[in-house]
């Protein structure tokens, strides 16, 4: 899959108290709003996850499901793959900020593997 993550990712286990859509649901509303068009992006339009990342699974045979969702939470936050798919939609007065959270979001999915 690529950057643009067309296919839910699993699920990790629910933080205690958590309410709002998911990062894959937003995720996904932003990815079809993009898909039917959608410029001009601003960091308001980005469903940034949550820093620090928690992908904390309760079985070891859930261990697999981690390791795909941070391979493709590789790809979908990976700088350059990121702004091919997305650069030329960016409000250009953002787009270094922009970059710069994509960055911090990588990295933070890195750190993680």
């Amino acid at each position: 899959f690529g950057a643009g993550g067309k296919t839910p990712l699993p699920r990790p286990a629910a933080k205690p108290g958590k309410t709002g859509p998911s990062n894959e649901t937003r995720w996904l509303e932003f990815q079809s709003k993009v898909d039917a068009g959608l410029e001009n992006l601003t960091a308001k339009d980005i469903p940034f996850p949550a820093l620090p990342l928690n992908l904390s699974y309760k079985t070891q045979r859930d261990e697999e499901k981690r390791r795909n969702l941070v391979r493709l939470l590789q790809l979908r936050w990976h700088p350059d793959k990121f702004m091919q798919s997305y650069g030329r939609l960016l409000v250009e007065s953002e787009k270094e900020a922009i970059l710069k959270r994509v960055k911090e979001v990588s990295q933070a999915v890195n750190a993680i593997r």
